[in-house]
């Protein structure tokens, strides 16, 4: 097995757990945004918006949960989406540091915190070393007529 196809099977189980990890977090705020806000933020709803607010945030970590299933199936291609998505990990892990500095935030504030930071990590490690940084860092392709 040569070091570049050890690599993407590393890449690529990385990105397969980063999607469970996600999943795992977002499933149970789709089922019961009410207990998943008190035991994430510590805080009970103040009304159904916050709720639904929850819920669709929720919604959204989960499609990030599908794009890390994608970006398992091809690293390199879905790249994009380990970046948002890790940018989206780094935002949400300070927003509850935050909290937890106030004394506020659940039980599992913590725990969501270092998880998504191994992740983030991970992930800069990949830009670091697989060279597809390089790309996102390249000149566009010139425009053609009629474009």
């Amino acid at each position: 097995m040569t070091t570049t196809t050890t690599s993407l099977t590393t890449w690529r189980a990385v990105f397969a757990a980063a999607a469970v990890w996600t999943t795992l977090g977002a499933v149970p705020g789709l089922l019961d945004p009410g207990r998943m806000l008190a035991l994430f933020h510590g805080v009970e709803p103040e009304s159904p918006l916050v709720l639904l607010m929850y819920r669709g945030s929720a919604g959204q970590t989960f499609l990030f949960a599908i794009g890390y299933l994608l970006a398992a199936l091809a690293p390199r291609r879905h790249a994009a989406i380990v970046a948002l998505g890790g940018m989206g990990k780094v935002f949400y892990s300070v927003r509850l540091l935050m909290e937890l500095a106030q004394g506020h935030g659940g039980s599992l504030a913590l725990i969501a915190v270092v998880g998504d930071l191994i992740f983030v990590t991970l992930f800069a490690v990949f830009f670091a070393t697989s060279g597809v940084l390089h790309g996102f860092l390249r000149d566009p392709a010139p425009a053609t007529e009629g474009a």
